[in-house]
């Protein structure tokens, strides 16, 4: 089903109302998510490919357009908080990002390595609360060197 701007809003404003008490990293992903990509990002199912197997493990998501990887999802538990910078800006160093927090750190080196696997240039993680979205490559430099977007 497609969701009108309107409606999309609607569904992440009632998604947002929700309180849960410690989800499970299976649950962050059925309860908050699967929702948000689906109804909110209008996400069709057939292009959210889940636990995909590559070298390095399981890609929490894989998002694909016309069979083209996109971008890819490493989930984390809800109540797992990332340790983020406070700042007015939404844009940080990748590099700066791997040094704060160490939940932050694996789950961005998980997530590029996942990127790696499948071709794709950009990683989100995500607790189901706050999401990181960087680039896992960056063209001519290490990819740490790059910039993230932090919500």
């Amino acid at each position: 089903m497609r969701y009108t701007p309107d409606q999309a809003l609607e569904n992440l404003n009632r998604l947002l109302e929700k309180t849960w008490s410690e989800l499970s990293e299976s649950d962050t992903r059925s309860k908050i998510i699967d929702p948000l990509l689906k109804e909110c990002l209008n996400w069709q199912e057939e292009d959210i490919i889940r636990e995909e197997h590559v070298v390095s493990g399981y890609v929490d998501y894989v998002i694909r357009v016309r069979n083209k990887n996109k971008f890819i999802i490493e989930a984390k538990k809800e109540g797992n908080y990332f340790n983020l910078p406070i700042s007015r800006s939404r844009r940080f160093k990748i590099g700066g990002m791997l040094k704060k927090d160490k939940s932050v750190k694996e789950a961005l080196i998980q997530a590029q390595k996942y990127c790696m696997n499948n071709g794709v240039r950009y990683g989100v993680i995500t607790n189901g609360s706050q999401y990181i979205i960087f680039e896992s490559i960056a063209n001519g430099e290490v990819w740490n060197n790059g910039n993230c977007l932090v919500f």
